[in-house]
C-alpha cells in the first residue's frame, strides 16, 4: 500500500492505512442507515410501508455518503471506483461460469447432441 502511495504521489501527510480501510469498511457496507437501503422514507408509525418521498439522508440513493476528510476523499473514491471495478468484473465472470453449458451436459449425461448444441451450428 505505501509504494501505491507512493507512486499515486499521495500526500506525504496522509496515512496510506487509514486510507485504504475507509474505502474499504465503506464498501463493506455502503447501506443507508436512515432508509435501510430502500432510498425511500417509511411511513410514521409503520417500518415495513414506504412512503413516496425520497430519503433525506441519503438523497434517494439508498447509499450513505462517503465521510472523511476533505483532503483524503478524493482518494477514497478513488479506491471505491476500483473496488466496484473489480466486483463488477469478479460479478461478470462467475455468471458467465455458471451459465448451463449444454456441450458439457449433453456429454457428461451421454445424450446425443443435437443440431442446435453442435459447435459452428449457425442456430
Amino acid at each position: 500500500m505505501k509504494s501505491k502511495a507512493g507512486h499515486r504521489t499521495w500526500p506525504v501527510d496522509v496515512s496510506p492505512s487509514k486510507v485504504a480501510r475507509r474505502p474499504r469498511d465503506h464498501w463493506l457496507n455502503d447501506v443507508c442507515p436512515a432508509c435501510t437501503g430502500r432510498a425511500y422514507e417509511s411511513v410514521r408509525g409503520q417500518t415495513t410501508v414506504m412512503s413516496d418521498i425520497a430519503c433525506r439522508a441519503c438523497a434517494g440513493s439508498g447509499t450513505r455518503a462517503v465521510q472523511a476528510p476533505h483532503k483524503t476523499l478524493h482518494l477514497i473514491e478513488d479506491m471505491l471506483e476500483a473496488l466496484n471495478a473489480t466486483s463488477a468484473t469478479a460479478r461478470r465472470r462467475t455468471v458467465a461460469n455458471l451459465k448451463p453449458r449444454p456441450l458439457m451436459l449433453c456429454r457428461a449425461l451421454n445424450l446425443p447432441l443435437t443440431t442446435r448444441y453442435r459447435r459452428g451450428s449457425e442456430k
